[in-house]
């Protein structure tokens, strides 16, 4: 039987490797919006607003509400400064 501490850790891994194929596949249509003359700030509010409407309709405001919190929270600290671009 796996343990409590084992089953964290499983879970934290396969969320890792999710991000990181969310994060190719958002890769990959960013490039295509780049690539099909879109400027990056249509691109980043489109993407944006759909992944919020998503979130409202599967998960609810009360959850979706308190990531765009945490998203101002990790503005306001200068994070995304230092993350690479998609292009």
């Amino acid at each position: 039987m796996i343990e409590s501490d084992e089953r964290q850790e499983l879970a934290r891994l396969i969320r890792e490797e999710k991000q990181l194929v969310a994060r190719d596949l958002l890769a990959s249509a960013w490039n295509e919006g780049i690539d099909a003359g879109i400027e990056p700030e249509i691109l980043a509010d489109s993407i944006v607003c759909a992944a919020i409407e998503e979130l409202v309709a599967h998960c609810g405001q009360s959850w979706s509400g308190k990531l765009v919190e945490k998203l101002v929270t990790m503005e306001d600290e200068g994070r995304f400064a230092t993350i690479r671009t998609l292009q």
